[in-house]
């Protein structure tokens, strides 16, 4: 299915296919939770209606550190199996993205040999877990590797270094990537709609209360589940259905 295009000049078509329809998903915030979602739930044939309250990616996902990582630091705590989801998904993206999850070296300093070796231990393990191919695994630099390769570093406190892969992408690019495909699938996306209520029937969400920022009109989504991806301001979106 090819992504489809997020036009503005549709916007009234999608608000009224928004207050027409029900759908069996209606997700709050179009962040990468949230368009991740749209686009797993709508490539299974589920009716997924997605509402953001400023631009998409506004929030953390356009302020990311930019890295596709597999979880390291989850490793030193002893997170194996978060460590190994992850770096698998990293490796999937590369491959279905490549444009969006471009490889670089990450150059980890190390003050004495045996800090190399504790960094080449977790490194390897990581490798392992994430299934790396042979030319993506770790380098260990030291004198003239270390000199040519990372020049302004300051050897004479890291005299060593071990170097490894890890993905960049553009943060708010991989965002409008997932929401246009997950309108390909029949996902009705839309941006500046903030959530004002959330709807009960029976004691549960059948839905939500939003407005067009632009026209200032209120329309009503109804749908079998309300998801809350909000980000930073989920709780903000939780209140709107219990307050306490």
């Amino acid at each position: 299915m090819p992504p489809a295009a997020l036009d503005s000049a549709e916007r009234p078509a999608r608000i009224a296919r928004l207050a027409a329809e029900r759908f069996d998903l209606a997700i709050v915030g179009g962040g990468i939770t949230g368009a991740g979602l749209a686009l797993e739930a709508a490539s299974r044939g589920l009716r997924v209606a997605l509402l953001e309250a400023g631009d998409f990616a506004i929030g953390t996902s356009s302020r990311s550190s930019k890295l596709i990582h597999g979880g390291l630091r989850y490793l030193a705590m002893g997170d194996v199996a978060t460590v190994r989801s992850t770096a698998l998904e990293r490796k999937i993206l590369h491959r279905i993205a490549p444009h969006l999850a471009e490889p670089h070296w990450l150059v980890v300093p190390a003050r004495s040999r045996a800090g190399l070796m504790k960094f080449r231990a977790g490194i390897t393990a990581y490798e392992k877990l994430g299934e790396v191919e042979a030319a993506d695994r770790h380098r260990n630099w030291s004198g003239e590797a270390l000199a040519e390769g990372e020049p302004i570093l300051d050897r004479s406190v890291h005299p060593h270094a071990c170097v490894y892969r890890e993905y960049v992408t553009d943060d708010a690019r991989l965002v409008l990537a997932n929401l246009r495909a997950a309108a390909g699938h029949g996902a009705a996306v839309l941006s500046r709609a903030p959530v004002e209520a959330i709807v009960c029937e029976g004691g549960r969400a059948a839905g939500v209360e939003a407005r067009c920022t632009e026209s200032g009109e209120p329309f009503r989504v109804r749908a079998r589940c309300v998801v809350n991806a909000a980000g930073p301001w989920v709780d903000a979106v939780r209140a709107l259905e219990d307050a306490d």
